[in-house]
């Protein structure tokens, strides 16, 4: 019946391929019904981030991937009144991790009350796994800049570590972190004489951005010198 009415039929992975390489998240989020909350059938709003690390940006929602396969009824006509043509699967969606030039700014004067070290690598994709079953994609016109960081107090002191006293300095604007929706890679932290931690955080910039450079917000971390030393044997996978 469905061949006599030129319908296509698909199954719940393909409609996900759709749904991703469409960027249909809007929809998918507004009919799933309550779909992408946990798993006890309650939106899940827990942070680890503390509230002054918010920074001036929405937090950035998740594509709920184990989601798309329970609402794969209530979606197909949504999808099909929105994809028309006779070919319903595209090409895109597919990550892209181009060419990209990112440096960082060490502050180091001597006269600091602390200091850290930061052994870093970065990289810029369009897209982030940080597990769960979830995948999150920047905004249209933008990708991420994914940073990762091992961070060393290599002062005498304790020291308190926070996500929104790192930059990102890109085409004259300087960019604060991007906080997602029930996930993060940088929870803060307090650091004794030479402890480390492993972080991650990211940035959104323009998607025609080729260089960014990494800083110290003075806001925050005026007092602090912080070497940055670049480890292009680090992973950078999220």
């Amino acid at each position: 019946m469905a061949d006599q009415a030129g319908i296509e039929l698909v199954d719940g992975e393909k409609l996900r391929t759709i749904v991703e390489a469409r960027e249909l998240h809007d929809l998918l989020r507004e009919h799933a019904d309550g779909a992408a909350a946990g798993d006890d059938g309650t939106a899940d709003d827990a942070t680890t981030d503390d509230a002054d690390d918010e920074g001036p940006l929405d937090r950035l929602p998740a594509v709920p991937a184990k989601a798309v396969g329970g609402v794969v009824v209530a979606l197909l006509a949504v999808v099909a009144a929105v994809v028309v043509g006779p070919t319903i699967l595209g090409t895109g969606g597919e990550v892209q991790e181009t060419s990209f030039d990112v440096s960082a700014a060490s502050s180091v004067s001597g006269d600091e009350t602390a200091t850290l070290r930061v052994a870093w690598n970065a990289k810029a994709t369009t897209e982030l796994r940080p597990g769960n079953g979830t995948v999150y994609r920047p905004r249209s016109g933008q990708r991420f800049v994914l940073v990762e960081m091992n961070v060393t107090n290599a002062g005498d002191g304790t020291f308190g570590l926070r996500q929104r006293g790192f930059l990102l300095r890109a085409n004259g604007t300087t960019h604060g972190h991007q906080p997602l929706s029930n996930a993060s890679g940088f929870d803060p932290t307090v650091l004794g004489p030479g402890e480390s931690t492993t972080v991650w955080t990211i940035f959104s910039v323009g998607e025609s951005t080729t260089t960014a450079t990494l800083v110290v917000n003075e806001a925050v971390y005026g007092d602090v010198g912080v070497r940055f030393d670049r480890d292009a044997n680090r992973s950078v996978a999220v």
